[in-house]
């Protein structure tokens, strides 16, 4: 299943989780009696304690009495040989393909294990050149009469430390009652952190065609000295008008952010960048999120325009039937009690974008049900103590779907700017309409550094262009974007309308902004770095940017100041290189 199966294996499966009740009772049931034992034997016994210090010497004495004695170190499990190995030290040990090797000792920070052969002898081996075969051995049980060593209860303890890292934190919360059952780790926010391949920058590189002498979704037009784009199967434009009845968490749990996160889905696969629009909500109605431009919001409204515009452009060259859109509603959260903060899924719901006979969905206002779980689950309810308050019948169903949460989507036509601007766009994104004539003269801008007089000659895999870089950073940071974009409004403003229309004339314009605002912005170490959901970041980064600007014009004094400390310029930053997915290789 590709990338997205990697990570969607790792869900969690609904009532198949991990309890915190579970993980206790599961330990085995000598834990007390070992402890008890260690007590008893801490008062027989001088010299014993619980202490590290202690507990070495004890291992030491013992490692002591087995060499006297005779050598009679634990094997930990066998492992089999997956490829040949030469001992590159004296104290390595050699070993062919396939051979069973009995492990000594596993818990080197550096991964190599000792082991031992068939013939008796030891060595070091690199842990990745094996595979474990059977389980870990155990100590003997207090049953037997075996004494335990003092370190048994704590290893035991640490044991159930690695499985309570290893449950998700929805679980936990779930388990405590703090959010409703329906809730999840986020996917997609774990997408985005832990890859950059899903953000909108990584989408905007061109890709190459197999020849590498030109792009595959872009052209030049040498005629009109301009960059023109290729027709793909669907481009569809869809804003977010609502979500209803979204459960609240309880109490203890302190809502720093609503807002979903959208991508394109052929429920198997993630096929584009996730792009995010936050929610807006009103104290009185907290289960109801609304989106809508800055202008219209409240007090907690976003710290940008584009963050909060709900009106989005989808564009994707394929005809998939299954082929749908992801929305992904989630909330940033900061527990009360231990400050810890986290990103949960409130549930999710599809849109598909061809109905049951291949053509495109039409243009209406449209509920999506909101699922609970993840999009691998099924039957999975967002709150499932509240579906168990209703009972059969007519009445009771219709209440149900009153209560039922819901997000609310309307599909529209691209009109004809729109339809011009997104001819230009990567064959696949999903992305906010504010940004769309941007990305045209971004595009427009490679197209020319790569494109313009290289006609039938292989394609460098860089140029020389910081405010390319810089665009691509921005993109990211839409406090940075709205700066962009509104400076690039202001310089256009008393433009003539042909140049308006002229994409040479756009782009060169935004190449000027990128570099006499943006880019030292963006490089200053005055502006603090962006923290999602941290309303206080959010504030000071409005503050810094809005004193920046000032009357659009070169922010020299800011730059100038004695107490303003800048960072060494990076030389890759002055160089735009393809994307080395895109680059052929010779």
């Amino acid at each position: 299943m590709a990338l997205w199966g990697s990570v969607g294996g790792e869900e969690r499966k609904h009532g198949g989780g991990i309890k915190l009740a579970e993980l206790v009772s599961s330990l085995p049931k000598e834990a007390d009696a070992m402890e008890r034992e260690d007590m008893d034997g801490d008062e027989e016994e001088e010299g014993e304690g619980e202490s590290e210090e202690d507990d070495e010497l004890l291992e030491k004495s013992s490692a002591l009495e087995g060499d006297e004695d005779g050598d009679d170190t634990k094997v930990l499990f066998k492992a089999q040989a997956l490829s040949d190995f030469v001992a590159e030290e004296e104290a390595d040990l050699s070993f062919k393909e396939r051979e069973i090797l009995s492990i000594l000792e596993s818990s080197r920070d550096d991964g190599w294990m000792l082991a031992e052969n068939a013939l008796g002898e030891r060595g070091l081996i690199p842990g990745n050149y094996v595979q474990q075969l059977v389980e870990p051995s155990r100590a003997a049980s207090p049953s037997n009469g075996t004494r335990l060593s003092p370190r048994r209860g704590r290893d035991l303890w640490a044991k159930l430390k690695v499985q309570v890292n290893k449950t998700s934190l929805a679980e936990v919360l779930s388990a405590l009652g703090a959010v409703p059952t329906g809730f999840r780790d986020s996917t997609l926010t774990r997408l985005l952190d832990d890859s950059n391949a899903y953000r909108t920058s990584t989408w905007l590189y061109p890709s190459l065609s197999p020849t590498g002498l030109v792009f595959k979704d872009l052209y030049w037009d040498h005629g009109k000295n301009e960059l023109k784009g290729k027709t793909v199967k669907v481009t569809r434009v869809f804003s977010l008008l609502a979500a209803r009845k979204i459960p609240l968490p309880g109490r203890g749990v302190q809502v720093l952010s609503r807002h979903v996160r959208i991508t394109v889905f052929n429920k198997q696969d993630i096929l584009s960048n996730v792009h995010t629009i936050r929610a807006v909500w009103s104290p009185q109605d907290e289960k109801t999120w609304k989106f809508a431009p800055k202008s219209q919001t409240g007090s907690n409204s976003a710290s940008s325009n584009s963050l909060y515009h709900r009106t989005c452009v989808v564009k994707i060259n394929s005809n998939d039937p299954n082929i749908e859109l992801l929305f992904e509603l989630g909330i940033t959260f900061k527990r009360q009690g231990s400050g810890e903060m986290g990103e949960l899924s409130c549930g999710w719901c599809v849109l598909p974008l061809f109905d049951a006979i291949g053509n495109p969905v039409a243009n209406r206002t449209l509920e999506l049900k909101v699922h609970g779980g993840t999009p691998f689950e099924s039957g999975v309810e967002v709150d499932s103590a509240a579906n168990l308050k209703a009972s059969g019948g007519f009445f009771p169903s219709v209440l149900r779907s009153r209560q039922t949460p819901k997000l609310f989507i309307q599909l529209s036509n691209l009109n004809r700017p729109t339809k011009t601007s997104c001819s230009l766009l990567p064959s696949t994104i999903v992305t906010s309409s504010l940004y769309v004539k941007a990305i045209g003269y971004f595009r427009q801008l490679v197209g020319s550094a790569f494109l313009k007089g290289r006609f039938g000659q292989p394609l460098p895999n860089h140029v020389s262009s910081p405010s390319l870089n810089t665009f691509l950073r921005a993109i990211d940071q839409p406090d940075l974007m709205d700066l962009t974009l509104d400076i690039l409004k202001e310089r256009t403003r008393t433009s003539k309308r042909a140049d308006k229309l002229s994409l040479t004339f756009m782009s060169e314009n935004l190449e000027a902004v990128l570099l006499r605002w943006t880019y030292p912005l963006l490089h200053s170490p005055s502006l603090p770095n962006s923290k999602w959901a941290d309303e206080k970041t959010e504030k000071e980064r409005l503050k810094y940017i809005s004193q920046f600007s000032g009357t659009l014009t070169l922010p020299l004094p800011v730059l100038d100041g004695k107490e303003v400390v800048h960072s060494a310029m990076q030389t890759s930053e002055q160089f735009f290189l393809l994307h080395p997915s895109t680059i052929i290789a010779p």
